[in-house]
C-alpha cells in the first residue's frame, strides 16, 4: 500500500519526488552550512517524497514547498537544523523530522 493511500489528503502535505537540482542544492547547503554529508537513505526517501506533514508528524523537505490551498510552507532540512543548532547540545546531531 502506498504512503499516500494511508494518509488523509485533506489533513496532510506529501511532497512529490525531489528533483536532481533540489537534491544537489540540499547536499551543497548541508556540506557548507552544517559541515556534514547527508545519508544516502535520506536522499533516497526525498527522491520519493520531498517532505511530509501529517497528524503532527513532519519530515523535512529539501527546500520549502508551498502547501496547496494555503500560504504555509514545508519545513526545510537545512533551515530546521540551523535553528536546532542554536542550542549547543544539538550541534552534533542531524534532525530529519519532528512531531508535536
Amino acid at each position: 500500500m502506498s504512503l499516500r493511500a494511508q494518509l488523509n489528503e485533506a489533513d496532510m502535505f506529501l511532497g512529490g519526488p525531489a528533483n536532481a537540482e533540489d537534491l544537489l542544492m540540499l547536499e551543497t547547503k548541508t556540506r557548507l552550512e552544517l559541515s556534514t554529508v547527508l545519508p544516502e537513505q535520506y536522499l533516497e526517501l526525498l527522491r520519493s517524497h520531498d517532505g511530509l506533514i501529517s497528524s503532527g508528524v513532519f519530515m523535512y523537505s529539501s527546500r520549502p514547498h508551498k502547501f496547496p490551498d494555503s500560504d504555509g510552507l514545508s519545513h526545510s532540512f537545512v533551515e530546521q537544523n540551523l535553528n536546532a543548532r542554536e542550542l549547543d547540545f544539538m550541534k552534533g546531531f542531524l534532525i530529519f523530522g519532528e512531531s508535536d
